[in-house]
């Protein structure tokens, strides 16, 4: 089997069931609530609809939901459950050198020669493998990839937000768009600059509003204040200090960990330098690799 996003499995894992998924008398995962075939189906094809596509393993990761993952695994694996939400799986990407470049160049074209990190961070399969082929700062100057924010700032976000917003409460839609809106509705440099920014639910809570989205688990729009920031930032750190993990953790490390939210708001709460202090950490110095 070609080695790829997925083949991060354990080879003694348990053995998998058969495709024949709907069994009733399949054996569940343990926890608070019943992994059952029934429970698996409705979560993936919410998430999967969500997205417009079968969703991959960094969408799983992004969006905090390991579980499902993890419960699709041990309940037939993603190809059967694939066929039978009617969904095709779009297989990893086997990233190389000159795959990141033609990559590369072909996302700066469809951007009419400007590219920015918002736009790239979009792909976080690319995102990722510019770290592990040549570092992230290497592509950045071969291609004049400019920051982030060069073209939205905060200010612009929160502005378009809020029209988008406006628009759809005109047309008498008042939930919060799903990412296949964002995109159907011509506003999916908004969406990638949300997430360059911090995460849909930072931003939902800014403008008055809640980011529920079908079939992910969020948290409730709550506003950051510095009580939750120190609480829900010494609950992360001292997770990382049980794995024996005791530095920083970059940017990366908060969003496969479902904190996009609380990374962003550590910058708009004083920056990494005050928060890492107080916990007795050293923040990363720029230009360190994330995976260091």
């Amino acid at each position: 089997m070609a080695k790829g996003e997925d083949d991060d499995l354990c080879a003694d894992r348990p053995a998998l069931l058969l495709p024949a998924v709907a069994s009733a008398s399949a054996p569940a995962v343990s926890g608070p609530r019943r992994w059952t075939p029934a429970r698996i189906e409705s979560e993936l094809r919410a998430f999967a609809d969500e997205l417009g596509r079968f969703p991959t393993t960094p969408d799983f990761r992004e969006a905090g939901r390991q579980d499902l993952r993890n419960a699709i695994h041990r309940a037939g694996g993603m190809d059967a459950w694939a066929q039978r939400t009617g969904y095709t799986r779009e297989l990893p990407r086997k990233w190389s050198a000159y795959l990141v470049a033609t990559t590369l160049a072909e996302l700066k074209a469809q951007h009419g020669g400007t590219l920015t990190l918002a736009d790239v961070r979009a792909d976080n399969g690319l995102y990722m493998a510019m770290d592990k082929f040549g570092g992230r700062d290497s592509w950045v100057a071969r291609f004049d990839i400019q920051p982030a924010d060069s073209r939205w700032d905060d200010e612009r976000i929160e502005r378009e937000l809020r029209e988008y917003l406006a628009e759809r409460a005109a047309a008498g839609l008042t939930a919060w768009p799903t990412q296949k809106e964002f995109k159907a509705d011509g506003r999916k440099q908004l969406m990638y600059a949300i997430y360059a920014h911090g995460d849909m639910q930072t931003w939902a809570a800014r403008v008055g509003h809640e980011a529920r989205r079908k079939g992910l688990r969020v948290r409730p729009s709550l506003e950051w204040t510095d009580d939750r920031l120190r609480r829900e930032l010494g609950e992360f750190l001292a997770r990382r200090s049980q794995d024996g993990v005791f530095d920083w953790p970059s940017q990366r490390e908060f969003r496969e960990a479902g904190l996009g939210g609380l990374h962003a708001a550590i910058y708009n709460h004083g920056g990494a330098e005050k928060w890492a202090a107080e916990f007795g950490r050293t923040p990363r110095p720029p230009g360190r690799p994330l995976n260091s």
